[in-house]
Order: structure tokens, then C-alpha cells, then sequence
């Protein structure tokens, strides 16, 4: 990985390795009081696929931060696909759903 947040580094023809995005949806992970395993799962996942996850984070449940984050990612070069991971009770909140048709190129939530 890259960047934890961003700042990852452009792929060039040569390089050919699908570069991921990991985006998880936790009102607690983003405040620090729950971990990420959802996300360190997805992250091995994809790494054993032989992908390489250039860019990682933990947003709220909150539409504009949602939005912000993919839309960052998908206009940067630097991602070609973006997971995103909504691990709440619910199915996914409005606020994900919505973030989620706006930019993601791939979605789990």
C-alpha cells in the first residue's frame, strides 16, 4: 500500500497490477472506537488476488464525506476500482447507498 489515505502513486502500461481502493463506512471506526478488521480483511483479500491496494480509509456514515472520499479517489488516476464496506447492523444507511451510485466503480455496501 502506498498511502493510507491517499497519495498513492500513479501505474504506468508496464506495470499492469489493478490498484485498489478500500473505503469502509464505521460512524465508530472513523471515530477510532472500533477497528477496521472488515477493512484488514477486504485488504488481504485482495492482496492474495495479486491486486494492490494503493489507498485506504475509514469515513462516517455521512453522505458528503462518503461522496467527497470517492469522488477523490476516482478523479486522482490513482485507483482503478474502489471497495467500499458499510459494516453496520443495517443493511446500509441512505447516506452510503446514495455516496455509493455517485462515484464508486465497485461497491460491497
Amino acid at each position: 500500500m502506498t498511502g493510507a489515505d491517499g497519495g498513492g502513486q500513479r501505474r504506468t502500461e508496464a506495470d499492469g497490477v489493478m490498484r485498489i481502493g478500500v473505503l469502509t463506512v464505521s460512524d465508530m471506526g472513523a471515530q477510532g472506537r472500533r477497528e477496521d478488521s472488515s477493512g484488514d480483511a477486504i485488504q488481504a483479500w485482495a492482496e492474495g488476488q495479486g491486486y494492490d491496494v494503493v489507498v485506504r480509509s475509514v469515513v462516517p456514515d455521512e453522505t458528503a464525506l462518503i461522496a467527497g472520499k470517492l469522488s477523490r479517489w476516482a478523479d486522482s488516476g490513482e485507483v482503478d476500482v474502489v471497495l467500499t464496506w458499510c459494516p453496520t447492523r443495517r443493511r446500509s444507511s441512505p447516506a452510503s447507498s446514495a455516496a455509493g451510485r455517485i462515484r464508486a466503480k465497485w461497491t460491497w455496501c
